[in-house]
């Protein structure tokens, strides 16, 4: 019998999102032929990776017709099988990308891959979802969309992440869901942890709205302290259960990398309330 479930995995650059990626792989989830390095589904990052389109705030049709082509690739596979005009928005797109210097590691060559995939084989896999950490920016469209999905939202110490050179989502979605001048404001940590701070309220935000049974919250830092209850957590929250679902083999997949490296900057000028909203997302040990 199929997973009745997609799964979907997001959260901010460096939150650990690549583990829980592996993790789906063990557990038989096809996430994709094409990704990159980090388990990045490129046919996701292609489609919506896009903050200038996304600004413009496009009409309805147009984010639709990327979330059903994305669907229609992992599902069904497109060799031969385009919708009419697809090719052609498709490589539309592909030019927006380059002409903004935004390549998304999504080469030409990758782009003929992707217009070659093919759907997940079902007799392999117990079912399908993706791995890309934007996929929080998109969170209600995808939610509304998909009445199956199971979204799981990495999140790691923001005093941690302040200092990390992962600082992409910000200068891609700032402006979009942190009302910040990402192009005159200096990056510095405490701005950083701003866009932390307000990135992940949304996330949790929207999680209170569609619910429990359909939004994980998985913290990266208890995952590395103490991976069998979290990793508990998430296969309770998926449904996933032995045989096929082992605890151990999972808790392999976790290896902490800079956990507690806000303690290296002890002059790092963080205010009293963002140190609060770090402790309220859910980090009350780990910011002392």
């Amino acid at each position: 019998m199929q997973y009745p479930h997609i799964v979907a995995v997001g959260g901010l650059g460096g939150s650990g999102t690549r583990v829980v990626a592996r993790m789906l792989q063990m557990l038989d989830i096809y996430i994709g032929d094409s990704l990159n390095s980090k388990l990045d589904n490129l046919w996701f990052t292609l489609l919506f990776k896009r903050p200038a389109w996304f600004r413009a705030m496009p009409e309805p049709d147009e984010f639709f017709f990327a979330l059903n082509l994305f669907r229609r690739a992992m599902e069904e596979g497109l060799t031969d099988n385009l919708p009419n005009g697809a090719e052609a928005r498709l490589r539309t797109i592909m030019r927006e990308a380059e002409e903004v210097g935004f390549f998304l590691g999504v080469t030409p060559a990758v782009l003929t891959e992707l217009f070659h995939s093919r759907r997940y084989d079902r007799q392999l896999f117990r079912g399908w979802g993706w791995k890309e950490p934007n996929t929080h920016v998109f969170l209600p469209q995808v939610a509304a969309t998909i009445p199956n999905l199971k979204y799981v939202h990495v999140i790691r110490n923001g005093l941690d992440m302040a200092f990390s050179k992962n600082q992409q989502q910000r200068a891609n979605w700032g402006a979009v869901i942190g009302n910040a001048d990402v192009h005159t404001v200096p990056l510095t940590p405490s701005v950083a942890l701003d866009f932390w701070i307000t990135a992940n309220r949304r996330a949790v935000e929207i999680g209170r709205v569609i619910g429990p049974d359909r939004f994980h919250l998985l913290n990266y830092d208890r995952l590395c302290a103490s991976p069998d209850g979290e990793i508990r957590g998430l296969l309770h929250f998926l449904g996933i259960s032995a045989p096929g679902a082992d605890p151990v083999s999972l808790a392999e997949l976790v290896a902490p990398v800079s956990v507690g490296r806000f303690r290296s900057h002890p002059d790092h000028g963080f205010t009293a309330a963002q140190i609060q909203a770090v402790r309220d997302l859910g980090f009350a040990d780990a910011v002392d």
